[in-house]
């Protein structure tokens, strides 16, 4: 998926990207429901990607565009109530996180998570998976995709993306573009799903 670029169809061409726009978006996960890919790449590479380039970040995105860095949406998106369940307050070092998201598309390959957190001062920040402070707990979906609780206890991350209005922003630009993505899988889901019942009524 990296070696055909779909992973970086909304990055911009300095992060190694397509720079292309939500049609091209929309053509290939309307592709991926229609194969069932058991991939989280709307997640990865529509969800979080979106809210790092809006938050105008340069060092996480290329590694998202080229696949080596498998990233998870915490506490913005689809899967999220419209306020984020994650709590952070500023430091002179950073935000520390606090609080349980119950869904998220999280896996065994995430490597890193982009989170997005309420407070005085809302913030989206990079944290490693591996950071101290996170707990997570994996499940699987009805369709076998995998998914995790995330437990934040007084979890440190130095890396703030954006905040304020900025971060808002991200997470709702990132929100909306992710809905358009399920959108077109379900939409090629269907698709799929209609033709073979059609053969198998033939």
């Amino acid at each position: 998926m990296a070696d055909l670029g779909w992973h970086g169809v909304l990055a911009d061409d300095a992060s190694g990207g397509l720079d292309l726009g939500s049609s091209e978006m929309a053509l290939l996960a309307d592709s991926i429901g229609s194969a069932r890919l058991p991939e989280p790449f709307i997640p990865s590479s529509i969800t979080a990607l979106t809210a790092l380039r809006s938050a105008g970040d340069t060092e996480l995105t290329p590694q998202a565009v080229s696949g080596t860095a498998i990233l998870a949406p915490v506490g913005f998106g689809p899967t999220v109530p419209a306020a984020s369940p994650v709590q952070a307050e500023l430091s002179d070092k950073g935000a520390i996180l606090s609080g349980t998201v119950a869904l998220c598309e999280l896996g065994p390959m995430t490597t890193d998570l982009v989170v997005y957190a309420h407070g005085p001062t809302p913030v989206l920040v990079h944290l490693p998976r591996t950071a101290a402070g996170i707990n997570i707990s994996p499940y699987r979906s009805i369709d076998g995709r995998h998914l995790a609780k995330v437990q934040f206890q007084t979890c440190r991350a130095s890396d703030i993306l954006a905040q304020g209005q900025a971060a808002t922003l991200a997470a709702q630009t990132a929100h909306g573009f992710a809905i358009a993505a399920l959108c077109a899988d379900a939409v090629g889901t269907m698709d799929r799903a209609i033709a073979l019942t059609g053969s198998y009524l033939n």
